[in-house]
């Protein structure tokens, strides 16, 4: 099936995930008028959506909202949709990938909301196997674009979109054409032409498995606890601060920035502060946010093997140490009963090797001659 020609003005969306950001999407796209279908694995998170007929939405966005086509079966939505949004946990990215191969077209759009740490890639890697054709673009976002969380039967309260968040595309060449799609209906997406920028910058890898893990006790017994709120001390701070260095490490091995919790959080929320503790504590909209109510939790299941392992695997690539993140791996595989160091993203999987190794020397390069520049230069003016 062709791509309809209404596709820039009017296109047609296909949301799948029907938890809180997927619900949460689907409710922006109908409340600015955009046809939406949704689709969710299991069955369960459908019945009341279905029932209905659309979303129930406080927060942010208010009242109730139709969707089109509501169904578990992927072949009965995918025709359809002119762009198709991905809002699943990332450990079940490369499960969809699989399911869309043989059912997608090459006019469609796929946007991963978020891709944690090389999401796009993994589809495209598993798209090419099957021979999708490369017309078909694959975005993935840093972040997930609300803070949202589900509420029973078929509601949703999104307490906050973010103000900006960056989306890149595998590969990098397709980026402007992909944002020239989707702009005017998501003017807080920024383009970035170098995936590894993006893909790198995995907040949810800073935030979510440690402080799990540093209030493992409590979520075992199953206690109400404000994950962000009460979770984060500042002692555990402490332990975010130090996966937030050492994937800087990393990142300016590649020659990429990665974005201090701090600064995320003003380029985000708007909002000003000193410390790691602080910027985390003054985000309205997390603080009602609760810890989950088990460890077998997204924020283990999909951070660690979508975000720490595949920033591990980097690192050891380029020769770079990560003793923090390491250790979270490990305890995090022990709690889960995971082993997530096989079952998680690496570059040796992904067939990143080559690529992280001809980036990581060009910046080599880079800073070579820079410092042989200013040496030249500082010979020059010692000569004058």
């Amino acid at each position: 099936m062709k791509t309809s020609s209404l596709f820039y003005c009017n296109p047609r969306f296909l949301v799948l995930g029907a938890g809180n950001g997927g619900r949460a999407m689907a409710t922006y796209l109908a409340e600015k008028g955009y046809p939406v279908d949704l689709f969710n694995r299991s069955k369960e998170k459908l019945i009341e959506i279905k029932e209905q007929g659309g979303i129930w939405a406080r927060g942010i966005l208010q009242g109730f909202f139709d969707l089109q086509r509501i169904s578990d079966d992927l072949e009965e939505l995918v025709p359809y949709a002119d762009i198709i949004l991905v809002v699943v946990p990332a450990s079940a990215h490369a499960e969809l990938a699989h399911k869309l191969a043989p059912i997608v077209n090459p006019g469609q759009l796929i946007i991963l909301n978020p891709g944690r740490t090389f999401g796009a890639l993994e589809f495209r890697h598993i798209f090419d196997k099957a021979g999708v054709s490369e017309e078909l673009i694959v975005c993935e976002t840093q972040t997930l674009l609300f803070t949202a969380r589900t509420l029973v039967g078929n509601g949703v309260e999104v307490l906050r979109i973010k103000d900006k968040v960056n989306i890149s595309t595998w590969p990098e060449n397709k980026i402007f054409s992909a944002y020239y799609r989707i702009s005017h209906i998501f003017p807080q997406f920024r383009p970035v032409s170098n995936f590894l920028a993006t893909t790198l910058n995995n907040i949810g890898c800073i935030f979510h498995p440690a402080t799990t893990l540093l209030n493992s006790a409590s979520i075992d017994r199953g206690q109400d606890l404000f994950f962000y709120q009460e979770g984060i001390t500042p002692n555990t701070a402490e332990i975010l601060k130090r996966v937030e260095t050492e994937m800087i490490t990393v990142g300016a091995y590649l020659g990429v920035r990665i974005t201090p919790v701090i600064e995320w959080v003003k380029q985000t929320y708007g909002i000003r502060s000193s410390t790691l503790y602080d910027a985390i504590h003054q985000v309205k909209a997390y603080r009602s946010i609760s810890a989950p109510k088990g460890l077998k939790t997204r924020y283990l299941v999909e951070d660690v093997p979508t975000g720490l392992v595949p920033i591990s695997s980097v690192a050891k690539t380029i020769g770079i140490e990560t003793p923090t993140i390491d250790a979270i791996i490990h305890l995090a595989g022990i709690l889960s009963g995971k082993d997530f160091w096989r079952v998680g993203r690496t570059v040796e999987k992904l067939g990143l090797k080559t690529l992280i190794l001809e980036r990581s020397r060009r910046f080599l390069r880079t800073q070579v001659e820079s410092q042989n520049l200013n040496e030249l230069e500082e010979m020059l003016d010692e000569e004058e």
